[in-house]
């Protein structure tokens, strides 16, 4: 039996409107239930009402639909190889427009798999990804193979992005575990392989995220994909830096580097630099580790990557007590913070505020110190909350104020604890 049962379901769904709203003056709730299960096919009229007050364009001729598809799939299998992002949001945003609607279930739910892993590659917050896998998630039990494939790998990547580690790892295998079981192109696997890296790597699976990354590396290197093999080989230079070998992380990233300017690939430079940075003050080569620290700021067009490489400017200085230098770069990084005050930059924020006061003569210390911990307690950075009422304890001890510094040297242990998961004393 065929008709647009699923179609008007799952657009029901995602608008948020009960049965009984949708069904109002059109047909009865228990009817409407049988449209959108497919028990049975309404009326060409009753079909156009439902789809017309959920804002769903008419159904097309099936060849149309059938070269509709097609068109998608083949935006999808590009965006997979190549990650153009621009290109990406052209295609993404005429599809969406166009909002095309599939008679044939199986078409219908691949074309919004599909789709959801799209608005997940553009990484641009205007669409509403959160609400789109809700509504994906409630039909996941009708999903072929493959599609339990896309919609684990889609659900993966959410919780990376939102930086639920453990989450994305279950869904992933989950992912992987349909993988195996059903027909996929050899360029999906790359890219299929390079997530897995990737979320194997944040999860501190060190041996089977460098084994994953090398597997879609040799595809994106034998394919010519330039832009995918720069990515993976920053994602093997953090492997190989975690697992502290240093010189192999370094010479991936010079291979990066490289790929980078033969191409003139500006996208990735900025993150490659800093990540050279990083592994030369490891080494304890500070001086240059600072030119690529600069250099990385120069380029950077990505505010994230632009104040990480600043607060790590401010630390090197820090370290070399070079006042003038920290105090340059920190406030710096506070104008550009303030140009675009987003949330997840916010730790930046405190980092500036609190070594502008520590090599400025301490004005306000233990107030913009304890503002800076009660911060990173919110949002859960028992790292930072650490080092931070550790600075304020090691302050008041030299100070002389030992109350003060018993009180903040209780409050370090306790963040540190929280850090290192301890919860008793045999623990240590």
């Amino acid at each position: 039996m065929t008709g647009f049962g699923h179609v008007i379901k799952f657009e029901r769904i995602r608008q948020n409107i009960k049965q009984v709203q949708l069904a109002k003056d059109i047909c009865t709730p228990a009817y409407l239930s049988k449209i959108e299960n497919n028990l049975i096919v309404p009326t060409e009229e009753l079909s156009g009402q439902l789809l017309k007050r959920l804002n769903v364009h008419q159904p097309l001729p099936p060849g149309i639909e059938e070269e509709n598809f097609k068109h998608v799939q083949q935006v999808y299998f590009e965006a997979i190889r190549k990650k153009d992002r621009k290109q990406i949001e052209i295609h993404l945003s005429k599809i969406l427009n166009d909002q095309f609607i599939f008679s044939d279930r199986e078409s219908f739910f691949t074309h919004h798999l599909m789709v959801l892993r799209l608005t997940m590659l553009t990484n641009d917050v205007k669409y509403d990804i959160s609400t789109f896998l809700k509504t994906v998630s409630s039909f996941s039990k009708d999903f072929n193979t493959y599609q339990l494939f896309i919609f684990y790998s889609c659900l993966a990547y959410f919780h990376y992005y939102n930086s639920e580690h453990v989450s994305s790892l279950h869904a992933i295998e989950k992912a992987l575990h349909f993988h195996d079981k059903c027909a996929v192109k050899e360029y999906e696997t790359a890219d299929f392989y390079y997530g897995l890296g990737t979320l194997y790597l944040q999860n501190q699976k060190l041996l089977a995220a460098i084994e994953y990354n090398d597997n879609a590396l040799s595809y994106f290197n034998k394919e010519f994909l330039f832009l995918r093999a720069i990515e993976s080989n920053i994602i093997k230079a953090v492997i190989y830096k975690r697992s502290g070998n240093l010189n192999q992380a370094l010479e991936s990233l010079l291979i990066a580097e490289k790929i980078s300017l033969h191409h003139d690939s500006q996208e990735n430079l900025s993150m490659i630099y800093l990540n050279i940075a990083s592994i030369l003050s490891e080494k304890q080569n500070i001086k240059p580790a600072i030119e690529y620290y600069r250099k990385s700021i120069e380029i950077g067009s990505d505010l994230k990557s632009k104040l990480i490489s600043i607060y790590c400017l401010v630390l090197e200085n820090s370290i070399n007590g070079d006042c003038e230098e920290v105090l340059k770069w920190s406030k710096y990084g506070i104008e550009l913070y303030k140009e675009n005050p987003l949330d997840d930059l916010k730790s930046m924020y405190f980092h500036f505020c609190c070594h502008i006061s520590k090599h400025s003569g301490y004005e306000n210390f233990e107030s913009i110190v304890s503002d800076s911990i009660h911060h990173f307690v919110t949002v859960q950075d028992n790292r930072h909350a650490h080092k931070y009422a550790l600075l304020l304890a090691n302050y008041f001890h030299t100070e002389r104020k030992y109350k003060k510094a018993s009180y903040y040297f209780s409050m370090a242990n306790n963040y540190l604890a929280k850090k290192e998961e301890r919860k008793f004393v045999e623990d240590i």
